[in-house]
């Protein structure tokens, strides 16, 4: 017999009484069987996201340092994964990656692998640019069975 709150009632006899008493006994976790996410990754959520907390730190005048770019990487990310799990996307686990380089009419690519499911895994990009540097954040967000 299973209670409400997911404890399992025994009967038993007591043997100094012929009346039968219930013992509970609670269950840390069951098995939920759940193969697909009650709420899916939103990538345009995760997207404004980044945007919101770039675009609070980097402006269009803000010039690019050393000392800016090291520390600022990873303050957004660290924001920006502070965000997404308030969101409370149901079994994701997240990737937050920042680059930061500065504009010195050079070409930059930045490429990103990963191994994923097609239907439950997704990803946002965001990039930032100025007249100084170039700003990237990417979020992948993985169902975690």
């Amino acid at each position: 017999m299973h209670g409400r709150d997911g404890s399992i009632n025994t009967p038993r006899r007591h043997p100094s009484n012929k009346r039968m008493s219930i013992a509970v006994i609670t269950v840390a976790q069951e098995n939920t069987y759940q193969l697909e996410p009650r709420r899916r990754f939103q990538s345009f959520k995760a997207k404004r996201a980044a945007q919101s907390i770039v675009e609070k730190y980097l402006k269009q005048d803000t010039e690019y340092s050393k000392e800016l770019e090291s520390n600022l990487a990873v303050q957004i990310s660290q924001e920006v994964l502070q965000h997404l799990k308030g969101l409370y996307f149901d079994r994701y686990r997240y990737v937050v990656q920042t680059y930061m380089g500065e504009k010195k009419n050079q070409g930059v690519q930045v490429a990103s692998r990963a191994l994923c499911d097609g239907q439950l895994d997704s990803y946002a990009e965001y990039l930032f640019e100025n007249n100084y540097l170039w700003c990237v954040v990417l979020v992948h967000g993985m169902y975690f069975e």
